[in-house]
């Protein structure tokens, strides 16, 4: 005799447009430059000893007790980001609207990190408070950990984190701020002529570097009042802990929020970890100590991804159970460009801000955007996962456990994602997948 059961979806993320890419990590760089040089990068104006941060062996992860809340907290903080993104609300821009879109909690929040030691206290106590931290010395330390432990390579999967800060010549940052962002963050930190295009050469080549040449040109200019601009790259490549036979890949149709479409799932008989109610079934597949979360909800994916909470993701991730599944999993891809600042200031930072940690003797407010470009992509071998986070300073699907206790999941209809991290339960990305 056979259970219904019915899903409503858990996840975090921003719009973007999905395209299915057999090839993992081969991205269309539709904004590249073109015909531009070659460039090198310049020294940094601080040497960055990088250290052994690609080593094979497990690093320690060990916190206070004030940082262990305060990881919770940003834990937490990438989930309420991503559905208050999922808000059709949030911005007149329409691709926040009945599309795809993936974005990366991690680099938003290293990225509020670097903004947070750069701009007056009271900017900095509003960056905590829509973090949900309650010291900056604390999340300091924290997000200093975070990039030792996660910047490393293991069990199959590469993780890559990199920081960086350009300023305008025409200024002069203290020399505590550099040692401070150098310290805290690793970063690279430059003195550039936002005036000079090679400038922007210059920054897409760093990009490109940091994310293993996935993004090559991902920005078309730069304001020439633009008084500095706080950078931050993340590039994960994870291979399944057991891959998808690919001669198991079978032709489907996905039942998609704007279309209906012709697809490649790839199918799978596992025993794995799962969390199924009423209203939701979350699937878990793993590339090492990185894990992946599928969500297929009975809802419509909106709603789902709206009204979304920290606690439902935490109950999911604690109760899990061990269940025989019969998967099936498109092979997809995501990637969108996306304005993070009327998301973040409807969750309550500051329009805008004095830059007094920078020691630029710039007096009067500043104004400044964040954005973000971020891809993923999901084949039989496994994931690549690119994003880069810039902060700018400017003047009804049922699923069945059958009598054999074998719950048979099929993607076929729009569906969220995360991955997160095992040991620090850090999520790197997360999305929702409306079409494909």
């Amino acid at each position: 005799m056979k259970r219904l059961f019915y899903i409503a979806f858990c996840s975090l993320i921003l719009t973007g447009i999905g395209a299915c890419n057999d090839d993992i990590g081969q991205i269309e760089n539709t904004d590249e430059p073109k015909n531009e040089e070659s460039v090198t990068l310049p020294d940094t104006v601080v040497e960055v000893d990088t250290g052994d941060q690609l080593s094979d062996g497990l690093l320690d992860f060990t916190l206070t007790e004030e940082e262990k809340v305060a990881n919770q907290a940003i834990n937490d903080f990438a989930i309420r980001l991503f559905a208050k993104a999922s808000e059709s609300n949030v911005s007149d821009d329409d691709t926040y609207t009945n599309k795809n879109f993936v974005i990366s909690p991690l680099c938003a929040t290293l990225g509020l990190a670097s903004l947070a030691n750069s701009v007056d206290e009271a900017s900095t106590n509003a960056i905590l408070k829509t973090l949900g931290v309650n010291d900056v010395n604390t999340f300091n330390s924290l997000c200093n950990k975070l990039l030792t432990y996660l910047n490393s390579e293991r069990n199959g999967s590469r993780l890559n984190l990199a920081n960086s800060v350009w300023y305008n010549d025409f200024l002069l940052p203290s020399k505590s701020y550099i040692d401070s962002m150098q310290d805290l963050f690793n970063a690279d930190v430059y003195c550039a002529d936002f005036e000079d295009s090679k400038t922007k050469n210059l920054i897409n080549q760093w990009c490109s570097n940091k994310t293993n040449g996935k993004f090559n040109g991902v920005i078309d200019s730069i304001d020439p009042t633009t008084l500095f601009m706080l950078i931050n790259a993340m590039y994960f490549e994870g291979i399944w802990c057991s891959k998808f036979d690919k001669t198991k890949t079978f032709e489907s149709t996905f039942d998609g929020l704007n279309r209906q479409s012709k697809i490649d799932v790839m199918s799978r008989f596992l025993k794995t970890e799962c969390f199924v109610t009423d209203d939701y079934c979350t699937i878990v597949l793993y590339f090492g100590l990185t894990e992946l979360y599928l969500i297929l909800p009975s809802s419509d994916i909106e709603t789902f991804c709206r009204t979304l909470t920290p606690e439902c993701v935490n109950k999911m991730i604690k109760d899990k159970g061990i269940y025989d599944v019969n998967l099936g999993l498109p092979r997809f891809s995501v990637g969108n460009t996306a304005d993070l600042k009327p998301v973040l200031t409807s969750m309550g930072l500051p329009e805008k801000v004095y830059i007094d940690k920078t020691g630029i003797p710039y007096i009067f407010e500043a104004d400044y955007d964040i954005s973000q470009k971020t891809y993923a992509n999901f084949d039989e071998d496994g994931s690549v996962l690119v994003s880069v986070n810039f902060a700018y300073m400017l003047v009804g699907h049922p699923w069945i456990i059958d009598v054999l206790g074998i719950l048979n999941v099929t993607f076929d209809k729009p569906f969220a994602f995360f991955i997160r991290n095992y040991t620090t339960g850090t999520i790197l990305m997360a999305g929702r997948v409306c079409d494909i």
